[in-house]
């Protein structure tokens, strides 16, 4: 996003910083009139971004399912946690398709993902 935001010289009217649900976050303002064409653009970056985010909660989920299972089968098979969030990074990635999201019952975007098809990019 700051990229895009730099590479078209498109600069807040305000900005701040401040805390939003235990994360230090920082708030840029622009008008509509003054984004106009790039609206579209930005909108697609966030969503891009919430993708992101709703994958690697899905992922996450089914990797503490998964590696239980898999310590039990494999005894002294452990995880470290930095290898852990190596794993659901390049997880996120390969599984960050639009086959992946549907809406849910309410209209909300929602991960679609087969355990299935995890394990073995997993293992």
């Amino acid at each position: 996003m700051r990229e895009y935001l730099a590479d078209h010289a498109l600069e807040p009217r305000h900005q701040s910083t401040g805390e939003y649900a235990g994360r230090r976050c920082e708030v840029m303002q622009f008008g509509g009139g003054y984004l106009g064409r790039h609206l579209q653009q930005v909108g697609q970056l966030q969503r891009q971004v919430v993708e992101a985010k709703l994958i690697a909660a899905e992922l996450e989920r089914q990797l503490s399912t998964l590696l239980p299972e898999l310590a039990s089968a494999v005894p002294g098979l452990t995880l470290p946690a930095a290898r852990r969030r190596e794993l659901t990074a390049a997880l996120t990635a390969e599984f960050h398709r639009e086959e992946s999201f549907q809406p849910n019952e309410t209209g909300e975007l929602a991960v679609v993902l087969d355990a299935a098809a995890v394990a073995p990019a997993a293992g």
